[in-house]
């Protein structure tokens, strides 16, 4: 089927093993010791990590001979953000590479010095991240994502797929200093769309389980997801109210969520580690513009389309850039 290709969820250092390229010769000794902070799990991230290891290893860093690198994922973050982050900083990273928005403000609540890369974070200027895209100023530069965008599409996208769907719940993140803006998205989304909104803003994951029923109570046809909250019990929980449920971004529909619409996640590493070695050369991060991701992929968890009973549209399908089965 046209666009479509299977995800490859395999990590490991025979995967990046191969000659040293004159680039990585011309490193000299200094290993650089790179901080990754994100939501979700080793196993949920092992793309992305190849991903960026991959690039990196394009650019002449090598893991274990000059390249080291710490990466710390939570599912839901809140009041382990903060010890984590301190947890890079005690290792002496050079680097702090910060995956979502949540993850970029504690990295940079934690240091003033030690450059950070967004990898990405939605609207960087409005949650106070940087002073401007053009001019970063500060310690954080990198990738910002259009996630407000990116929300009003997954509606527009499980609308798409389910034309007779009239109520949508929405499942926020209260603590998500992005959040207002989220809400603003999708809310617009849904007056273009005419469809009823039930937004339902949790406070930590102990609040997911009753948040999702109530919505399933409400007898919603299906959930907008944001993208901070806990990724793989959201997917648990819709799927066991059989849900169809979307968020913008691509790590839902990794772990079991129905749908994701996100910029693509292998540009995102190559962008961060283009911004890691830009700063290991001696960049400054207040120097360097923040970029903004050019491929945006429809993904799709066929599994979780089956498990709920939801027949997938061929239109729609083949609309569809990643597979999950």
């Amino acid at each position: 089927m046209k666009g479509r290709r299977q995800a490859v969820l395999a990590i490991g250092a025979g995967m990046l093993a191969g000659p040293l390229s004159c680039a990585v010769r011309a490193q000299g000794a200094r290993t650089a010791r790179i901080g990754i902070f994100g939501p979700g799990s080793a196993a949920g991230n092992a793309e992305w990590l190849v991903s960026f290891a991959g690039q990196m290893r394009a650019l002449g860093y090598v893991e274990g001979r000059n390249l080291t690198i710490e990466a710390r994922w939570v599912e839901g973050g809140g009041d382990a953000l903060p010890r984590l982050a301190a947890e890079l900083l005690a290792l002496n990273v050079d680097v702090i590479v910060a995956v979502q928005t949540p993850f970029a403000l504690a990295a940079k609540r934690a240091t003033a010095t030690i450059p950070i890369v967004m990898a990405p974070t939605a609207d960087p200027v409005a949650t106070g991240l940087v002073a401007s895209l053009a001019r970063p100023g500060g310690n954080v530069t990198g990738v910002s994502a259009a996630v407000g965008e990116l929300a009003g599409k997954t509606l527009e996208l499980l609308k798409d797929m389910m034309p007779a769907a009239r109520r949508i719940g929405v499942l926020a993140n209260a603590d998500d200093s992005f959040t207002r803006i989220f809400l603003e998205h999708v809310e617009a989304a849904g007056r273009r769309l005419g469809v009823t909104l039930m937004v339902h803003a949790v406070r930590g994951p102990d609040q997911l389980e009753a948040a999702v029923e109530t919505l399933a109570k409400a007898r919603v046809d299906a959930l907008v997801v944001q993208p901070s909250l806990p990724q793989r019990r959201v997917a648990e929980l819709a799927q066991r109210h059989r849900l169809p449920a979307g968020a913008p971004g691509q790590l839902f529909s990794n772990v079991g969520g129905l749908l994701s619409y996100s910029s693509s996640r292998e540009e995102q590493a190559h962008l961060a580690a283009y911004y890691v070695d830009r700063i290991m050369k001696g960049a400054k991060p207040a120097d360097l513009p923040v970029q903004q991701p050019r491929k945006f992929e429809i993904a799709l968890n066929l599994k979780s389309a089956k498990e709920i009973g939801l027949a997938v549209p061929p239109a729609f399908l083949a609309r569809v850039d990643r597979v999950f089965e």
